[in-house]
């Protein structure tokens, strides 16, 4: 897959500004159409506002175009609240409620070609202390069936081996699309033996009968997911079925923070602890981190999941999220163990909002695309609060 990083930069006329980023997947070309419906359609309305009115902004951009965009939305959206964040002096997750400091992290595996490469990479992970990983498999069921059972066959020796008592909370990603529901029942059935704690994506998020009957059958917590349902009532109705043991979705995709915390705020309402997404470059993944520390004291999520390997999605940043090993057991709260990493929000040179900068002149080398939108480009349009809208969508 290609990987394709699209920033909305917002200045303002007092020299504010405000950065956001998504990430996307392509398999044939890298992918503008972010970033030209971003520059076309978005910004030039955003000139002359009132970049504080975020939610009067956002109402504006999802009446008016059509079909939404949700990349795009949230893009901006990002933006809107990196820029208050700054100006206020406080990093996002403060703003949004703040309901902790720090989250223990979960490896996401890459997909391998062999049962020998993913248990090298268990190791790798065990030996770094992290206790949470994610096995991206095979996407084949036969072949996943005995992955699964060596994965945790593995990790139990090498923790007897280690003479660690610590538990390993295991998971399988499928994607979405690979297990017909036959496959999928009996997977559910094949890891809650094996004592995973949860199963994800095993068929299309938009199955919502299909799921409802899974999650009612299965021992193992059900999750979709998380990156077809990007419309508030799709999700309510899938939260109201009782489609899955938790709720999943990602800030980038569902329109941004501002939509964040209404589907948070309908799964919590529902009783569904929310297992926020955060895979992605680091202007997603820190989006997505700072809504999971903001919300969700009760039933927020459990981890933040880290993309490896980490340096593919770090490029153009001048600050990146770094994990650090739990040291004493207050500062790990309930669940984690010592020695085991965890991340706190980026709050760079005390920045604020995001807490991450971008090396801009990094990034412009990757861009393919590159467009400004200011009151420059309007003959007769008023200087308002928002001086100027920028897009670069760069290869990662």
């Amino acid at each position: 897959l290609r990987s394709t990083l699209t920033i909305c930069r917002i200045r303002t006329a007092c020299g504010l500004e405000g950065v956001g980023g998504v990430t996307q997947y392509s398999v044939c070309e890298f992918d503008a159409t972010t970033a030209t419906h971003l520059t076309r359609h978005l910004a030039p309305r955003l000139l002359g506002q009132d970049p504080f009115l975020i939610e009067e902004i956002m109402a504006s951009l999802t009446s008016d175009v059509y079909p939404d965009a949700p990349h795009a939305n949230a893009a901006v959206d990002i933006a809107l609240w990196d820029l208050l964040g700054r100006a206020s002096g406080l990093p996002l997750y403060c703003l949004l409620g703040g309901s902790r400091t720090s989250l223990p992290v979960q490896w996401s595996s890459p997909s391998f070609e062999s049962v020998r490469e993913y248990l090298a990479w268990c190791d790798e992970a065990l030996d770094e202390g992290c206790r949470r990983l994610k096995i991206h498999g095979f996407m084949n069921f036969s072949k996943d069936r005995e992955l699964v059972v060596a994965i945790r066959r593995h990790v139990d020796e090498y923790m007897r081996g280690k003479e660690l008592t610590d538990q390993v909370y295991l998971a399988l990603d499928c994607e979405c699309k690979f297990y017909s529901f036959d496959e999928a029942k009996r997977m559910a059935t094949l890891l809650g033996s094996l004592e995973y704690e949860w199963f994800e994506a095993p068929l299309p998020d938009r199955d919502f009968e299909a799921y409802a009957d899974l999650t009612r059958r299965s021992e193992i917590d059900i999750l979709p997911g998380g990156n077809s349902v990007m419309d508030l009532q799709s999700f309510t109705d899938g939260c109201k079925r009782r489609c899955w043991s938790r709720a999943r979705f990602d800030v980038t995709v569902c329109g941004g923070i501002t939509a964040a915390r209404k589907f948070f705020a309908v799964a919590e309402a529902h009783g569904l602890r929310t297992e926020i997404q955060s895979w992605g470059h680091t202007l997603t993944a820190a989006a997505n981190l700072h809504v999971t520390l903001g919300l969700g004291a009760r039933l927020g999520s459990t981890h933040f999941e880290l993309a490896v390997p980490k340096e593919i999605y770090e490029v153009g940043m001048l600050d990146t999220i770094k994990s650090t090993p739990v040291s004493n057991v207050e500062e790990g709260g309930g669940g984690v163990a010592l020695g085991e990493p965890v991340v706190h929000a980026p709050n760079s040179e005390g920045l604020g909002g995001l807490g991450v900068r971008v090396d801009w002149l990094a990034m412009e080398e990757l861009a393919f695309y590159n467009e400004r939108v200011s009151t420059s480009d309007r003959p007769g349009a008023v200087l308002g609060a928002q001086e100027g809208v920028g897009s670069v969508t760069s290869r990662l």
